[in-house]
């Protein structure tokens, strides 16, 4: 996949009375190395018991006991699920081959992530086997890694999220065909639909790209992030709605363009030119009777239009920017990613 390989080594572990407790009293003092920057090349350190001194320093100590609280030493619960060892091999290698991209894709900040957006999805893939890897999906749990700092929160939403609109999906894509028809009816009557449509321009070259990505290739992260309560809550329509009022934003510079050439550079364009997230929020409040109207649903009452909750904001800001997103060995302290 283009990411860099080593080989990993690990000693063996002589027989111990004190049985797994040697084991983690050995990643401790692997943890205290890491730490000061000495490394053997091993993963994990086979520490002598005659060497093992649990009064030798505080720092041996604190990683003694996270260790421990780590590994629980309980069968039963050193994984918060099991079900990822059957996960179908082949979509693991299409996933592991897509997830060193998203960092070009969404930008270095996302790269502490991966590991979390890995767990997510393979959790995904083994509670779900029908819905099946699909490319874009790593791009959606990439938005809800980002926005939620528990990974055990981030996956309930994640998956809720995905339940709700899994035909995007799915085998045939069935959604995708129902949100193009939300779309065109929603649009009809813009001019710079009917522009798009006199010159041949059809909503299956760019709505795939806004949907089945989460406005990952459209949209800044942190934007989606602030705007994510928004498709949970209505699903395909707020998707929709946003698809909308991205190209609503883009209708002056989508008009002037008068050859197919140049409206598809239009639209490739559209990350170049992002709306703000108030103006993006301002366009979906607009369009969103209209989507919701195509969709034969009934529309939503002006407090109901309100997308974001103060304590949502507020979430936001706890998060955005803080060292929480960006320290790598913060983020290792989250669950690791399982490996199959």
């Amino acid at each position: 996949n283009g990411c860099e390989t080593s080989v990993c080594r690990a000693t063996p572990e002589p027989e111990s009375a004190n049985g797994p407790w040697d084991a983690i009293a050995g990643v401790a003092m692997m943890s205290t190395s890491a730490a000061t920057g000495s490394s053997n090349g091993y993963i994990f350190q086979q520490v002598p018991r005659e060497n093992w001194n649990p009064r030798r320093s505080f720092q041996q100590k604190v990683n003694f006991v996270i260790m421990a609280l780590r590994f629980n030493l309980d069968s039963c619960r050193k994984r918060s699920y099991e079900l990822d060892r059957f996960v179908v091999e082949g979509a693991v290698e299409l996933l592991d081959q897509d997830l060193p991209r998203t960092a070009g894709l969404l930008g270095p900040h996302v790269t502490a992530h991966v590991g979390r957006i890995r767990a997510l999805l393979l959790r995904l893939l083994a509670e779900d086997p029908e819905l099946g890897y699909c490319q874009g999906l790593h791009l959606v749990a990439a938005v809800f890694s980002k926005a939620i700092g528990s990974q055990a929160d981030a996956y309930g939403r994640f998956h809720s999220f995905v339940q709700r609109v899994r035909g995007l999906w799915l085998p045939g894509f069935p959604l995708l065909q129902v949100g193009s028809n939300q779309f065109s009816c929603a649009v009809r009557e813009r001019p710079w639909y009917r522009h798009l449509h006199d010159h041949c321009v059809e909503p299956s070259m760019f709505l795939p790209q806004a949907l089945l990505t989460m406005f990952t290739l459209w949209l800044p992260l942190e934007t989606i992030v602030e705007c994510l309560p928004f498709p949970e809550r209505l699903g395909l329509s707020a998707m929709v709605a946003m698809t909308v009022a991205v190209l609503d934003h883009a209708a002056e510079r989508i008009l002037k363009e008068k050859r197919f050439e140049g409206i598809l550079g239009v639209l490739q364009a559209l990350p170049d030119c992002p709306p703000s997230t108030e103006v993006l929020l301002s366009l979906v409040t607009h369009s969103l009777p209209a989507v919701l109207g195509a969709a034969g649903e009934s529309p939503l009452m002006p407090a109901e239009l309100q997308v974001r909750s103060p304590q949502q904001s507020e979430q936001q800001k706890e998060f955005r920017g803080t060292a929480k997103w960006e320290d790598p060995l913060l983020e290792s302290a989250a669950e690791p990613a399982m490996i199959i």
